[in-house]
């Protein structure tokens, strides 16, 4: 199985390639699951990403990831990496699933920091977060992909509802800067804010 990888700011991409990526993020807008609403346009405005990071089988995209910096939010030089991951049906729901999942996450996370290094950034914040309480996950998914994440210990506050408990995510930091950019939620919190695993 021949999969091809491409990390590029969206401005860059081929026509073909991008017109592949509107048709995913359609599908991931169609389909009847709890997180639609992430690839809507107010909640995953496609311009307004730094990269994104897109997997072809045979001409068509298979899954995507974007890079996002939300400056307004937090604040210059802080970027989420594995932005709104998406992979089609026909590589979530297979007998080997998981492993198809540790080769698109360790891909677009080499081909993320390689955008950036082309970029000459060198000073900024690089994270992946997962909503609620994910720690036990994200040690196990970076021993599975060879990629070193450096997980805190409390959930943060990744978007700027603090009473809606999917804005309070788990986040492993890539590269981290001076600066600590998150809102922290206090584990003695977790129950009241409804965001315990």
């Amino acid at each position: 199985m021949a999969f091809e990888f491409i990390t590029d700011s969206l401005k860059n991409i081929k026509l073909n390639q991008k017109r592949e990526f509107l048709f995913s993020v359609v599908e991931a807008r169609n389909k009847n699951n709890k997180r639609y609403a992430n690839y809507t346009q107010n909640r995953f405005s496609l311009y307004d990403q730094t990269a994104v990071s897109l997997v072809f089988s045979n001409g068509k995209c298979v899954a995507f990831s974007t890079i996002w910096s939300r400056t307004k939010f937090w604040g210059n030089s802080v970027y989420r990496f594995l932005n709104r991951m998406w992979k089609s049906d026909s590589y979530r729901h297979t007998s080997f699933s998981k492993e198809i999942h540790y080769l698109f996450a360790k891909n677009m996370i080499k081909q993320q920091l390689e955008f950036m290094a082309k970029r000459n950034i060198t000073k900024y914040t690089a994270f992946i977060s997962i909503e609620g309480k994910k720690h036990n996950y994200l040690k196990w998914l970076s021993k599975k992909i060879s990629v070193p994440f450096n997980i805190y210990d409390e959930l943060c506050l990744i978007c700027p509802n603090k009473m809606t408990p999917s804005c309070w995510q788990t986040v492993a930091f890539l590269k981290k800067s001076e600066s600590f950019p998150f809102e922290i939620l206090k584990k003695e919190d977790y129950f009241e804010k409804n965001c315990q695993a």
